[in-house]
């Protein structure tokens, strides 16, 4: 579980929600695979036409869809796409196409910002009939929730009980609508898919029973002012959810950033060439061709003349050997894993980062800002847009 050894006891009053909801997540892992399943056959009707698949929804929502698009790709979607609302709000005209029979899935922890709302709205307006809606929420009584319960043109698939996260930072809420939708989308093999889910629940609890109080000690040792995740496929998209993650718990008080692994030679690797103290985390996939490019910037880093640089590695349990090149490991048992599996126990190893650099700031996690007033719907005024 998550180490709460000396730490003051009003930092950890005022963490305890986001402590309940990052170690419920392997659970909630495998009630949201039994909801999937139970709802497979409404699904599969559900989603039998269309031409364009769009993931949306604002900050860690739409990481739901930067993490699971690809993989959907590979599946035999060519046409899916993962667009914020923040970017369908302001410029609806440039991605809604009414020649297309399109899949509008929108997550939501609360289902109630305006953004969300507004484009809903807005896909009806500019699809017209050729548009549904797949409601990915954790709120039973949020607007989306309530429009996919009562709209034929949509469907609801509501997040299990606990998901709707308390804590300023979204944590379970995040992780049960990336199997959601990925499993969505999976529905003709959902039984082979079980393996899988058995899969990351059990290194869930080897990251939080195993690793927390490891990654407890990289923290507190290095004091680290910047944190940096490299990802590459599906774990690019985790690696934005990750850098956000600890930018929020820690009031902004953490520089973060987040890259590709080759895109993070051009330029942005000037991040960590000051004599900033700094974590690099690389996100390996297992895939020997690709993981060879994140391993050569990996080596890359090594060579910069900062001393204060820690290099943690999250891999899966390959034949390669990173103990060269790095200065800790988060290694999964098992080959072969999915990018989107590899996802869910890697983020909520990041969890555990961003809660233990925040406490070190002096930072109780479910309000870092120091007052609830923040964990309120976001206030955007929504302007009438014609077609």
């Amino acid at each position: 579980m998550i180490d709460r050894m000396n730490t003051d006891e009003k930092i950890l009053k005022n963490s305890a929600y986001v402590l309940r909801e990052i170690e419920q997540q392997p659970t909630i892992w495998m009630q949201t695979y039994e909801l999937i399943q139970s709802m497979k056959n409404e699904l599969q009707e559900f989603l039998k036409d269309y031409d364009e698949v769009i993931f949306t929804g604002a900050g860690t929502s739409e990481f739901v869809g930067n993490t699971v698009y690809r993989s959907l790709c590979k599946n035999g979607n060519k046409n899916v796409y993962s667009i914020g609302t923040t970017d369908l709000l302001s410029h609806p005209q440039l991605y809604f196409d009414d020649t297309k029979k399109t899949v509008l899935v929108s997550c939501a922890r609360s289902g109630n910002s305006p953004e969300s709302v507004a484009v809903v709205e807005l896909a009806n307006q500019y699809l017209k009939n050729q548009v549904k809606h797949l409601i990915l929420t954790c709120n039973p009584l949020g607007k989306l929730a309530q429009y996919g319960k009562q709209k034929e043109h949509a469907l609801l698939v509501l997040m299990p009980e606990g998901t709707n996260d308390l804590s300023y930072a979204m944590t379970s809420s995040f992780t049960s609508m990336v199997l959601s939708g990925y499993l969505c989308f999976h529905l003709d093999s959902l039984d082979q898919q079980l393996p899988y889910v058995d899969w990351i629940v059990k290194n869930g609890n080897a990251v939080l029973n195993t690793y927390s109080s490891d990654l407890k000690k990289i923290v507190n040792e290095r004091a680290f002012d910047r944190l940096i995740y490299l990802g590459s496929g599906n774990l690019k998209g985790l690696a934005q959810e990750a850098a956000l993650k600890a930018l929020e718990l820690s009031a902004g008080k953490l520089c973060t950033m987040y890259d590709s692994p080759l895109g993070y030679r051009h330029g942005p690797a000037s991040f960590v060439k000051e004599r900033f103290s700094s974590l690099i985390v690389c996100l390996f996939t297992g895939d020997e061709y690709a993981d060879a490019y994140t391993l050569d910037m990996l080596k890359e880093m090594r060579g910069y003349e900062n001393e204060h640089n820690f290099f943690l590695v999250m891999a899966p349990d390959t034949k390669a050997d990173y103990a060269p090149y790095c200065d800790g490991v988060v290694k999964l048992a098992g080959t072969n894993i999915p990018e989107c599996y590899l996802a869910l126990p890697y983020i909520l190893a990041a969890q555990l980062i961003a809660v233990y650099r925040s406490w070190l700031y002096g930072i109780g996690c479910d309000i870092p800002f120091g007052t609830y007033e923040t964990t309120s719907p976001v206030k955007t005024i929504i302007h009438p847009k014609s077609s």
